[in-house]
């Protein structure tokens, strides 16, 4: 039957050839598409619940959020356990399953559960589902350089630069360390307020009322349709003083008629050294399961077209960590030592450039040793022969792993594959 068979494909070698050709492309296709990075990922499939309440103590988060949201979560399916975090104003909920289940199934279920307790949460909480990503996808760092306004550079980084890096194919999010963030603060003056008969609830309500935009549909001249809009979003400092709390005697009450407006950074927990000054930082997270070669070549050619075009004269991207030298380097080190063996770093030879594995060695050829106190069996005057006791006998030779006995070639071998790519003499020990 086997002979039959391979008979068969003898008299067919138009079509093995075919096969043949057609399994190297698809096996060339495969090694160019395979993902390689420098860090495997062997984090479990997990999803993070963010929900922030600006104000509130860690302990109020902890009762109010933390624990409203913990135990909806245990029982969905394929949970394997949960974890929470709780710091000022913030809650951080982490809900990790088993290997089998697909990352936005997985998702899918955390979102349907948190839509059942949102009125269960303290006014103003609105929980968020963190990045599609990895603790290994951190696989770009920056900085913006060119000036010392750090408040300045943040504003860049937080509106121009973050958002044009999303657009990157492969990232999942992009995060702002460092610098000020730009924020307006309306000081209200108690005694000018009270003057006007106005609370400062009066003050917060007339700024949130006038900071948005509205639409009065069209109005018809003459054939022709004209938008109608009101414009009332604040763009600046003038607009905010400008904003109109209430009337009195038929005169509007402004707020720079009971505030002041000062531009100044908020308050902040931390801040971003590289050697040792204080910098606007930037790191792009990889999302879950892309190729890290091919977003990082993307992020390149970003980071060099919002440098050319986006950004102001003066002030550029400069990448401090850039992970694609490290998988190259690392892919380049694993394919030598496949190829060549041994150790690159060290420059030793391998068991793989020694021998090619499964063929038989043969031994380098018949050398028995002669013991220097005794004569040759050719001239022994004795006569005794060189197998009786006492007389002239050839010693035993282990000769590179190959035994010779009265300059014959004993026995030849094989190198097991273990011993072989261990080097150990039990496989190798002739190499």
């Amino acid at each position: 039957m086997a002979r039959a068979f391979f008979v068969w494909l003898v008299r067919r070698r138009v079509i093995v050839l075919m096969l043949a050709l057609l399994l190297a492309a698809s096996g060339t296709m495969s090694l160019f598409r395979i993902a390689v990075d420098a860090f495997p990922d062997v984090s479990p499939v997990s999803v993070t619940i963010l929900t922030e309440a600006p104000g509130m103590s860690p302990l109020e988060v902890e009762q109010q959020i933390t624990d409203t949201i913990e135990p909806v979560m245990n029982g969905l399916p394929g949970v394997r356990t949960v974890r929470s975090k709780t710091l000022f104003g913030l809650s951080s909920v982490m809900v990790v399953f088993n290997s089998r289940t697909e990352i936005y199934r997985a998702r899918t279920m955390v979102t349907e559960r948190l839509g059942t307790i949102k009125g269960l949460l303290p006014p103003g909480a609105s929980p968020v589902l963190g990045a599609v990503s990895t603790p290994t996808g951190n696989i770009f760092r920056y900085t913006l350089e060119g000036s010392s306004d750090l408040m300045s550079l943040r504003t860049l980084q937080d509106w121009v630069v973050k958002r044009a890096l999303m657009t990157t194919p492969g990232v999942a999010a992009v995060l702002s360390y460092g610098g000020y963030v730009k924020s307006y603060f309306v000081v209200v003056d108690p005694f000018r307020l009270d003057a006007f008969h106005l609370s400062l609830r009066d003050v917060t309500r007339a700024l949130a009322l006038n900071n948005s935009n509205v639409g009065g549909g069209t109005l018809d001249r003459s054939g022709e349709y004209y938008l109608v809009r009101g414009i009332g979003r604040i763009d600046n400092r003038e607009d905010i003083l400008s904003v109109v709390i209430a009337e009195r005697k038929g005169v509007p009450v402004l707020v720079r008629d009971v505030a002041r407006v000062e531009v100044r950074p908020e308050v902040r927990r931390g801040n971003a050294l590289l050697d040792s000054r204080d910098v606007v930082k930037g790191t792009v997270v990889m999302l879950r399961g892309e190729n890290a070669l091919r977003t990082l070549s993307a992020l390149e050619k970003k980071v060099a077209q919002i440098n050319r075009t986006l950004l102001p004269p003066g002030i550029r991207i400069e990448s401090y960590y850039n992970e694609a030298p490290l998988i190259r380097q690392s892919f380049h080190t694993v394919v030598r030592s496949l190829v060549e063996g041994g150790d690159p770093g060290r420059g030793r030879p391998g068991p793989l450039s020694r021998a090619p594995l499964g063929l038989p060695l043969r031994c380098p050829g018949p050398s028995p040793v002669h013991s220097p106190d005794l004569p040759r069996h050719a001239g022994d005057p004795s006569g005794r022969r060189p197998d009786e006791s006492g007389g002239n006998r050839h010693r035993d030779r282990d000769d590179g792993g190959c035994l010779h006995r009265h300059g014959r070639e004993h026995r030849t071998e094989r190198i097991p594959l273990a011993g072989a790519l261990s080097g150990g003499a039990a496989g190798a020990g002739g190499l």
